[in-house]
């Protein structure tokens, strides 16, 4: 698959690459509106002291992605 350069994609084609990619990491801001890719970001360098030079399209490969801890719902009993 040949991807185009991070710099030469639309707003919409990062806006969709965030939400399908993204949105999945601990990694990923959870400020600002959930549908307003716009104002979201990675914080990996603030989180972790390192500096993540990937795109992020390559975040998985390469071991920058964390996966969210799932929420549990608790069972309520009568």
């Amino acid at each position: 698959m040949i991807f185009k350069i991070w710099e030469e994609l639309t707003e919409p084609e990062v806006n969709s690459i965030k939400r399908k990619l993204c949105t999945k990491c601990a990694h990923f801001s959870g400020m600002g509106e959930k549908n307003n890719m716009l104002y979201r970001f990675c914080n990996y360098s603030e989180n972790t002291g390192k500096c993540r030079l990937c795109d992020p399209r390559k975040c998985k490969e390469l071991g920058y992605f964390k996966s969210k801890k799932k929420k549990r719902c608790k069972k309520i009993e009568e």
